[in-house]
């Protein structure tokens, strides 16, 4: 099985060489970062807390670019942008965009005091059948809202969505992760190859190298559901890259621990071939809603909505021109920080001098 791993972090070091970011530091004037959650190849993912309404962030740092791929850089913060225009109640919303001392963009994000689904995972083993039916559904609902606007995320998988308890006991699902999104538009062969996400969770035609569209997303929340039921996602390896092997050729096992109809929509999802996957998620989630109990039938109508809302705001900013409309700040900072209480695990700010460091554009007061 390949180790998934928290980086072990000396606070006086640079959290990434060759950055001058370290745990303590305060980016921008506004946020301190707090606690280095993964160090990937192109993206550094810190928890942060805003200086001003001491919210939780999330502060995603797009490395590894040089001043010979400003063109990359500026499709990513434009990538960013289009985000922010995502409202659902299962998206991590995008509060901010702006640079680091070293030129780096980055990207803040909304963070929901709770721990991830693969800490839950770790601790449950597995969850019973209609309460991972009902996150699946949760997180196609954060995904039917980012197609929508032309969005894929490439990289859904448990250490991307965080977990609340509501009042009624039920879990709240929050995808993390959509201010790095791809847009569907840029991802033709070419590109596919040029961003990556974790190897057991990624589509083949992402291990593969090749077109990529809104229907590899399907392909993760089929090993999302495959782990959540079973324990284990369906593909795994001693190396990443025999993971990646495995993910583009083999053919996924069937779900033993669950009904043989979910199984086989599993079964659908892990389709080698996109064209034999669900189309949408709207379609994946009337499939799925039979098996969430009570919670099928409104999480349907979420993601049914979520879907049109996406559809709504896009053909609205067509019809102005084309420019995606910024949500207000207000509406940005509205959301998640009061579903997020129930949950928790803090992590005590570090203090240290902050350094200096370029903004680019600030969505709204944190």
């Amino acid at each position: 099985m390949v180790p998934r791993l928290r980086p072990a972090v000396d606070p006086r070091a640079s959290v990434v060489p060759g950055l001058s970011l370290r745990l303590g530091d305060v980016l921008a004037g506004r946020y301190r970062l707090e606690d280095l959650v993964a160090c990937e190849a192109s993206v550094v993912t810190l928890y942060g807390r805003g200086l001003h309404g001491r919210e939780p962030v999330v502060i995603e740092v797009l490395v590894g670019y040089s001043e010979s791929d400003r063109a990359n850089v500026e499709e990513r913060i434009a990538r960013a942008r289009l985000a922010a225009n995502l409202q659902g109640a299962n998206v991590a919303r995008v509060l901010d965009i702006g640079k680091t001392p070293d030129g780096m963009p980055y990207v803040v994000t909304s963070r929901a005091l709770g721990p991830s689904l693969e800490e839950e995972l770790r601790e449950r083993g597995r969850f019973v059948i209609d309460e991972a039916v009902d996150l699946a559904m949760q997180v196609s609902a954060a995904m039917a809202e980012a197609h929508a606007h032309g969005l894929v995320h490439g990289d859904l998988e448990p250490r991307r969505i965080v977990l609340t308890t509501q009042g009624d006991g039920s879990l709240h699902a929050t995808v993390l992760g959509f201010g790095v999104a791809s847009a569907i538009s840029s991802l033709g062969e070419a590109s596919a190859s040029a961003w990556f996400g974790s190897p057991s969770y990624i589509a083949p035609e992402q291990a593969r190298s090749e077109a990529v569209d809104a229907r590899a997303d399907i392909w993760s929340v089929g090993v999302l559901l495959h782990e959540l039921v079973s324990g284990a996602p369906p593909f795994d390896g001693e190396s990443a890259s025999a993971v990646l092997v495995a993910v583009a050729y083999d053919a996924a096992p069937l779900l033993t621990d669950a009904p043989y109809d979910l199984a086989r929509i599993v079964a659908r999802c892990l389709a080698k071939d996109p064209a034999a996957r669900p189309q949408s998620m709207v379609e994946l989630a009337t499939l799925l809603a039979p098996y969430a109990a009570d919670l099928g039938g409104p999480r349907l109508e979420g993601v049914r909505a979520s879907a049109e809302a996406g559809r709504r705001r896009v053909a609205r900013d067509a019809a102005r021109g084309g420019a995606p409309r910024r949500p207000s700040p207000a509406a940005m900072i509205h959301r998640a920080p009061a579903k997020a209480e129930s949950g928790t695990r803090k992590v005590a700010p570090r203090a240290s001098a902050p350094p200096p460091a370029r903004h680019e554009r600030h969505l709204a007061p944190v």
